[in-house]
């Protein structure tokens, strides 16, 4: 049996077709040759028996539709339907007809031209298992009902083709797949001198937007290996449309069947092990009280590779220095620990921030517009007269900050949950706290602004001019200089003060202050009983100064922001080398700023007389 990584992403070798038809629009196609592909569960094989396929749909009112790429969501993906389908000896074959939509005339110039392959979407009621020795588990799919046909740019079974006068070779038996080319046009590549290094495979990814599991599984490969491995997972999201029981004869992006899948699904049941209350997903289910040892197994037989007599010991090393899902399935269960601990405790002071994203690690600017001019009269002639906006732009940018543990051999083969629990726990809660610090320490630093004048400062109209201790006449003066803040070109903007923001020494006075009062006479209502949400923020090291600061929605302030696509801590992981184990790396692409400074007021305070 050839290696069954490679039979799923072989190019097709389908020639132009001399089977198309004009008059009738009409063609035939060779659906399967019963080629093996492999499966979550080992080598999933078709029947050959006719009696074992359910053709009932072809001759129902819907019929059989033939789409773009397993397309059945988007209009215009049908082009066209399946008139028959046959069972043959030694193949799958079927008659289709297509429409007169631009899909299926750009199909027949593709037909004509350069030749296209064919895969189907089925559904398996009834498996037959045949045992072998030292070899992956073979299911025979003896229940087979076809759903649809489509074209596809790479199919599973590489001899899936449209018909021509040179039809390609079949297998000479159930075990054997398509032999390619004497000279494959990816190893040809080879014969060029280029360096094509881990930059350039994430370029790669990035370009077709392939997230960093997917780089992190693949990035030891060489280079015709992983350009294939990108090709087989554009084509799985193209199929990715179709759910639950639907198997592609090319690949099932919605199954246990894609790697990716597979890792969340297995992360999510070591998960519930730690933690019973976190609920199960269906794919989950099936491997619900697995042991990190047989987690490794299962890693092992995914590949192909037989496990039997092997120790705990054994399967783990093996899982840990071979191409399998291991560290990753590690790695998504830290990382579910960790993302729990860090949305535990969020920040206090996060209640005051917008949130954003920045696309790189530039500097991120943020533009300030003047409020609108003031409208004017038209005079008696019809004329209007021009305005303009006056602007300011501040800036700051986000850093990379991170730290890496290991989980070692010893735990692993000891099942030891504690390796996945404690130290995540405190990573997360660690990510969560330095956020804050940042957040506090950004607050307390009193940056200065484009102006080059601190934030905090007189001409900003946002720093009280005389010290005073947290109390109802100061906190009115507060709310006084907010509503009469100015924008850029001097006009009244009138913001609305929104929160208090204290250190956890003015707590309990400013409880006090906000709390309602029932009041024995007008004159001891509190003002602000019901205005103002309070905010303690432990961090800040003043104990005597206080802050008000507007809703985010009104008007900017206080920014943090996170590298587009990682917000929060991120885990990466690798077979540890310098760490007998695996290594497990955090990191936090984080940063702040203000990017207005009239959306907050400040009281340096002063000590309760």
């Amino acid at each position: 049996m050839p290696d069954l990584d490679e039979l799923l992403t072989r190019r097709s070798n389908a020639g132009r077709t001399s089977t198309w038809d004009p008059d009738t629009r009409t063609f035939e196609v060779v659906c399967s040759t019963f080629a093996d592909v492999r499966r979550w569960f080992g080598i999933e094989r078709l029947s050959r028996s006719p009696a074992d396929w359910d053709l009932s749909r072809v001759n129902s009112p819907a019929g059989i539709p033939f789409l773009l790429a397993h397309d059945s969501v988007t209009p215009g993906a049908r082009i066209g339907r399946v008139l028959s389908i046959t069972i043959g000896k030694n193949d799958v074959r079927a008659i289709v007809q297509l429409g007169s939509s631009e899909a299926a005339e750009a199909l027949v110039r593709d037909l004509q031209e350069i030749g296209v392959a064919i895969s189907f979407g089925y559904r398996v009621s009834k498996w037959e298992r045949l045992e072998q020795d030292d070899a992956p588990e073979i299911r025979v799919a003896k229940s087979i009902a076809i759903l649809e046909l489509s074209a596809v740019s790479i199919a599973a079974d590489a001899g899936a083709h449209v018909r021509s006068e040179n039809p390609m070779p079949t297998p000479a038996n159930n075990r054997a797949a398509v032999t390619p080319p004497a000279t494959d046009p990816v190893e040809d590549i080879e014969s060029e001198v280029r360096v094509f290094g881990p930059a350039e495979k994430k370029a790669l990814c990035e370009r077709h937007g392939l997230d960093q599991a997917f780089y992190t599984r693949h990035a030891r490969k060489t280079e015709p290996a992983f350009r294939e491995a990108v090709l087989d997972a554009l084509v799985e999201e193209t199929q990715a449309n179709h759910g639950g029981s639907v198997i592609y004869a090319g690949h099932n992006a919605r199954t246990l069947d894609n790697p990716e899948i597979r890792v969340r699904a297995i992360g999510e049941a070591l998960r519930h092990r730690l933690d019973p209350a976190a609920e199960l997903s269906e794919p989950a289910r099936q491997f619900a009280g697995m042991t990190v040892p047989e987690i490794a197994r299962r890693c092992i037989e995914v590949r192909g590779e037989a496990t039997a007599g092997m120790s705990p010991a054994q399967l783990v090393t093996r899982a840990l220095h071979s191409t399998s899902d291991f560290p990753l399935i590690l790695a998504d269960t830290v990382n579910r620990t960790l993302r729990s601990a860090y949305m535990a405790a969020p920040s206090a002071l996060k209640q005051l921030a917008r949130k954003t994203t920045a696309r790189d690690f530039k500097a991120k600017h943020s533009l300030v517009l003047s409020e609108g001019p003031e409208l004017k009269k038209v005079n008696e002639h019809g004329e209007f007269t021009r305005g303009s906006f006056r602007e300011s732009k501040e800036s700051y940018r986000i850093d990379t900050f991170g730290r890496v543990f290991g989980i070692t051999r010893q735990a692993l083969i000891n099942d030891d949950l504690s390796a996945f629990d404690q130290v995540p726990t405190k990573l997360g809660r660690a990510a969560e706290a330095f956020e804050s610090a940042f957040l506090a320490s950004l607050v307390e630093s009193n940056p200065k602004m484009s102006d080059n004048k601190a934030l905090f400062h007189a001409d900003h109209r946002n720093l009280a001019s005389s010290p005073a201790a947290l109390d109802i006449t100061p906190l009115s003066d507060a709310r006084l200089a907010m509503r009469k803040q100015v924008g850029l070109a001097g006009e009244l903007i009138s913001v609305t003060p929104k929160f208090l923001l204290v250190p956890s020494e003015l707590e309990t006075i400013a409880e006090k202050l906000l709390a309602t009062l029932a009041a024995a006479k007008m004159d001891d209502v509190n003002p602000f009983s019901k205005s103002l949400g309070l905010v303690v923020e432990p961090r800040l090291t003043s104990a005597t100064a206080w802050y008000v600061s507007a809703a985010t929605g009104e008007i900017d302030g206080l920014e943090y922001a996170y590298l587009e696509g990682y917000e929060g801590p991120v885990i990466e992981s690798r077979a540890g080398f310098d760490i007998d184990g695996v290594e497990i790396k955090v990191r936090l692409d984080f940063g702040a700023g203000f990017v207005d400074h009239r959306g907050w007021y400040k009281n340096a305070g002063s000590s309760p007389g």
